[in-house]
């Protein structure tokens, strides 16, 4: 990993990530399609060579599909109450002060 020394400009910096980028971006797209045809593949193990490869289904639990078909007034069993912060009617004064920060994002345009 290479640390950028102190003189080097925003704009050197900036330049380099495009090039780099530039530069991967076939790479990424083959790796993209490769991914997708192995993804294609019936759920299983694969086994060619030394390498093993799973294939399984992907899914995520619908709660708004759930909820239409078990409604919360009829069926209370299968939910809990929960109490959380609305966000929407704290003032940005507060929310500043509970706010946690982590990297900062870039958007290169």
């Amino acid at each position: 990993m290479n640390i950028t020394p102190a003189s080097q400009t925003t704009e050197d910096a900036l330049n380099e990530l495009v090039e780099l980028q530039n530069r991967v971006a076939p790479d990424l797209a083959r790796i993209a399609e490769l991914e997708k045809f192995l993804k294609a593949l019936d759920p299983g193990k694969y086994t060619t060579g030394a390498l093993d490869l799973t294939v399984s289904r992907s899914g995520r639990f619908s709660k708004k599909r759930f909820a239409e078909a078990f409604p919360p007034e009829t069926h209370p069993q299968f939910y809990k109450t929960t109490v959380e912060p609305d966000v929407k009617t704290i003032a940005p004064a507060v929310k500043e002060q509970f706010t946690d920060y982590y990297d900062n994002r870039i958007k290169i345009s």
